[in-house]
């Protein structure tokens, strides 16, 4: 009897029949019935009955994860899919929509000087991870911000069927994933690291030995070296403005100025020399031919690249006529149209004389710089942020100590392109402070020459300064124009 039951059953799988066609009775149905097999039958137009074993109800949707670990714990499509009474065709087809759907996400997204990374799964959990697998070079990006999620994906694992075609006890499952966002900017734009890269190539540090100079008792002077707002990449046509300044004019006449003011000091006892660097030595910010601010610079020359190395190569030269006549101190002083391009190169210029006992740099963020030097105290700002008035007691402020130890001071200020000087006596207690506005050795552009400054004397020039006498004197080298 079980034998023919369980021959009636698999004929019944096949498909629908009558009984005549069966040779069965309709006992034979109800036995079956009776041990648990789902049996339906079904009514003919014609009044014919038809029989069926139909499958069990799935008690759940197979889903993504059942489909993978079936097939990792049975290690063929055939006996996954029998394991989830599915057909072969249709496991397969779902595996692999099940790999591609839940594979490990992780993009690099790389827009201009931006990177993005995004990672969805669970071998990243750390912005570490994510840096390491993406390569980033940290010496060229810094981080900007992160993200980082983490939560469960749960679900039920389907047993499959007993031996009576009885779904077995579900067992439920939770798997942890995480979510990492990295967002990175260059620390340089990639036009600067370019040419840095390019400079490098051309050029090579030495280790330089000291200077042999004459001693002298009386080498207490300090010179500062002041060149501001040399604007570098400016474009200004004699047509138009009444004289002609592009990038080879601005290299020559800062080589120029440099080699006529050191020739002309050359023989006073100097101690030190102070370099203030940066104060808009370049004309804009970026290859977007912009300020720090973002506003647009008109006549430019657009190739940042060449700009930004000829510039390197000025200063470079300036400072290795400045240490033969002293050692040299470079400060680095933010303007308001190149800040970042100006500190770029003067850490590129530190990097280049790191080896030179004669050559030290100061590329600290602070906007204003001071220096001392016996009994003169000297600061350095580019001007365009504080009202002159404001700087003599600003200083009293925020150097307490150097302004008790000292007796001549005086501001060093560029941004206005002219020569100006004033001398503030805040009351009794403080004595006067001198601010000077620097002249400037650019040419004058269309946009000054449409709001009518024009004529101002393109001028270099050198102060020099007694530890205990203050003021000694200052040199100026006007630039040909020829």
């Amino acid at each position: 009897m079980k034998e023919k039951l369980s021959k009636l059953l698999a004929k019944l799988k096949r498909g629908k029949f009558t009984l005549k066609q069966l040779g069965a009775t309709r006992a034979d149905i109800r036995a079956l019935r009776d041990a648990g097999h789902n049996i339906s039958a079904q009514t003919s137009p014609r009044g014919r009955v038809y029989f069926a074993a139909r499958k069990p109800k799935r008690p759940d949707t197979v889903t993504d994860l059942d489909v993978l670990r079936a097939y990792e714990e049975h290690g063929s499509y055939r006996w996954a899919a029998h394991s989830l009474s599915m057909p072969e065709s249709s496991f397969t087809k779902k595996y692999h929509q099940a790999k591609k759907s839940l594979k490990p996400k992780f993009q690099v997204r790389v827009l201009h000087d931006d990177i993005e990374i995004i990672s969805v799964g669970d071998s990243i959990r750390t912005v570490e991870d994510a840096l390491a697998k993406a390569e980033i070079d940290l010496r060229l990006w810094e981080i900007a911000e992160t993200t980082i999620n983490s939560w469960e994906v749960a679900g039920k694992i389907h047993a499959g069927q007993d031996r009576a075609g009885h779904w077995k006890p579900q067992k439920l499952w939770h798997h942890p994933l995480w979510q990492v966002k990295v967002k990175l900017r260059r620390r340089a734009p990639k036009a600067i690291q370019e040419a840095i890269k390019d400079l490098l190539k051309e050029v090579v540090s030495p280790a330089k030995k000291p200077v042999r100079r004459k001693r002298s008792a009386n080498r207490d002077y300090l010179l500062e070296v002041v060149l501001f707002d040399a604007h570098f990449g400016k474009l200004c046509w004699g047509m138009e403005t009444g004289e002609n300044y592009d990038l080879d004019v601005a290299e020559h006449d800062y080589v120029q100025a440099i080699d006529d003011l050191l020739t002309t000091v050359s023989h006073l006892p100097v101690e030190k020399i102070i370099f203030p660097l940066g104060n808009d030595f370049f004309h804009v910010n970026n290859w977007l031919n912009t300020t720090a601010r973002g506003t647009n610079v008109d006549a430019v020359d657009d190739r940042f690249q060449k700009v930004f190395r000829v510039g390197c190569k000025a200063v470079r030269h300036a400072i290795d006529a400045c240490r033969e006549v002293a050692p040299v101190e470079a400060l680095w002083v933010p303007g308001n149209h190149d800040p970042e391009t100006s500190w770029y190169m003067c850490e590129w210029l530190s990097a280049f004389f790191r080896n030179d006992p004669e050559v030290e740099f100061d590329n600290g963020p602070e906007g204003r710089k001071y220096r001392q030097h016996g009994k003169v105290l000297l600061a350095y700002t580019h001007g365009d942020e504080i009202k002159l008035d404001r700087l003599p007691l600003l200083m009293a402020a925020e150097q307490p100590t150097l302004w008790a130890d000292t007796k001549y001071r005086a501001w060093r200020c560029g941004h206005f392109h002219k020569k100006a000087q004033t001398d503030y006596v805040a009351g009794d207690t403080f004595n006067g402070v001198k601010v000077d506005i620097l002249p400037s050795i650019s040419g004058t552009d269309s946009w000054h020459y449409k709001k009518g400054f024009v004529k101002n004397v393109r001028t270099a020039e050198a102060y020099l300064w007694s530890r205990s006498k203050g003021y000694v004197g200052h040199f100026s080298v006007g630039v040909d124009e020829d």
